[in-house]
């Protein structure tokens, strides 16, 4: 199976538990699944040739709105 690293950023803790479930999801389905809470530029290299899965949370002020925008020529 995959060898997942799954990199966090939390502010309150929220970000982190759901890291906890989706790597005990994961590793119920046969993954090898690493949490990084403080990773830095070597884990993430370490993970170029495998999974990286991102999770962070915005506590509200950085969430985003999707907005599309149709491309004319006219």
């Amino acid at each position: 199976m995959a060898q997942i690293g799954i990199f966090i950023g939390t502010v309150y803790g929220n970000a982190l538990l759901t890291a906890e479930e989706v790597e005990s999801v994961l590793t119920e389905q046969g993954h090898q699944v690493t949490l990084f809470e403080d990773g830095g530029l070597e884990q993430w290299q370490a993970y170029a040739e495998r999974v990286i899965l991102i999770i962070t949370s915005t506590t509200g002020l950085g969430d985003c709105r999707i907005i599309s925008y149709r491309y004319s020529s006219r």
